[in-house]
């Protein structure tokens, strides 16, 4: 869009990097910190107890049971892991996949940018695809991105998803059933560079409930019909923590490129 302020664009994460090409995703380092077996215990045996009659306080004797005795089970040591016991997630790699077409749709200056049809695009040859972990864009030409990724949630609880307003337009759907059928309906963040009521261009938070140890999945649509660029979402985990896609894995919830079993999607 011509005329308007030089924004970057970032999705995920601190820190500032330029797309990446197809495949230039930095391999995970050796996890640092992968499931040890539980830790032994050694004991010392339990003494032998002299047997005979004992005098109780009210000076009756007391007998003293005979039998086997048993020793003391070693108690186990469960191993913890830091970041709220966040294992190491099993599927994919660390990063957000990203395809990018050329966008047809640039003489739309509606407040709602109807003419912008994500449907169509999967119809066309992605002139860049690959995977990232961070995004700038200052300026472009007229084109179209989709982004897609999961969150591998360490803790169960309330997630936050905030994106600051967009150039020229942001569509984001979150969670299983809105990703595998993204309408306009349905759309979790829906801002464009006009907009107004639905599609107003402001700073929008979406809250969604996530349970820990699975994957969640992340979609979104933007577009800029040429010029200065905006686009930013980020993710927080219950008591504030960032979700990012690093270049190696961290102690930390992470963006993964798959999911796993029944969590694994369209994607």
């Amino acid at each position: 869009m011509l005329s308007k302020t030089v924004f970057f664009v970032a999705l995920i994460g601190s820190g500032l990097a330029t797309p990446a090409k197809a495949g230039t995703l930095d391999q995970p380092s050796e996890d640092p910190y992968s499931d040890a077996p539980p830790e032994s215990n050694s004991y010392d045996p339990p003494q032998p107890t002299n047997h005979g009659n004992h005098h109780s306080c009210e000076g009756s004797p007391q007998p003293t049971k005979h039998g086997h005795h048993h020793s003391p089970q070693p108690t186990k040591h469960a191993h913890h892991h830091s970041h709220g016991d966040c294992k190491k997630p099993k599927c994919g790699r660390p990063g957000i996949k990203y395809k990018k077409y050329t966008n047809p749709f640039v003489s739309d200056n509606s407040p709602d940018y109807t003419s912008f049809d994500i449907s169509y695009f999967p119809t066309q040859t992605p002139i860049e695809q690959g995977t990232v972990d961070r995004i700038i864009v200052t300026s472009s030409p007229p084109i179209a991105i989709e982004y897609t990724t999961y969150i591998y949630a360490c803790k169960s609880g309330v997630y936050e998803f905030y994106s600051p307003g967009t150039d020229d337009i942001t569509l984001a759907w979150f969670g299983k059933d809105h990703v595998r059928n993204p309408t306009r309906e349905n759309v979790d963040i829906q801002q464009t560079y006009f907009g107004t009521a639905e599609s107003k261009n402001e700073p929008k938070t979406v809250k969604k409930h996530i349970k820990a140890g699975t994957y969640y999945p992340i979609l979104v649509w933007y577009g800029n019909t040429g010029g200065p660029a905006l686009l930013e979402l980020r993710i927080t985990e219950p008591g504030g923590t960032p979700v990012k896609a690093a270049g190696s894995f961290n102690k930390g919830p992470q963006l993964r490129t798959r999911a796993c079993g029944a969590d694994e999607g369209r994607y």
